[in-house]
């Protein structure tokens, strides 16, 4: 994305924040997704005793394309999700933000779990 792009992106969830009444749910919404996504793989190296700054292919848009999603779809679910939430952040009242926030929580655990059944299921599949 380069430094451009982020400033922008950063600009424009601090324009969001201040229209909106709630900041701090309007951020975490806005930016969930990967916010939570960041704080997983954290939390996956440092349990598996690795540095939790190396690299690795566990990030979410890495999994949704090792589970056969193509690039375009991963961006396009990804983005729609950001979307939504956004959306919402933006037009709900302090009390829909936070149940956004718990439904956030829900979805991006469906999907992890999802993520997890597909990886088993093939990894027992390519077994002999």
């Amino acid at each position: 994305m380069g430094d451009s792009g982020s400033l922008f992106l950063g600009y424009a969830l601090a324009i969001l924040s201040i229209i909106s009444g709630a900041k701090m749910a309007t951020a975490l919404l806005v930016l969930g997704f990967p916010i939570i996504d960041g704080l997983w793989v954290v939390a996956r190296r440092v349990a598996r005793g690795e540095s939790p700054f190396k690299p690795d292919k566990s990030h979410l848009h890495h999994r949704l394309l090792e589970a056969g999603f193509s690039v375009r779809s991963a961006v396009i679910f990804l983005w729609l999700i950001s979307l939504i939430f956004g959306v919402l952040g933006i037009i709900s009242t302090t009390y829909g933000k936070m149940v956004a926030i718990i439904l956030l929580l829900v979805i991006m655990i469906s999907v992890y779990l999802i993520l997890f059944y597909i990886e088993r299921r093939r990894e027992c599949l390519n077994e002999p």
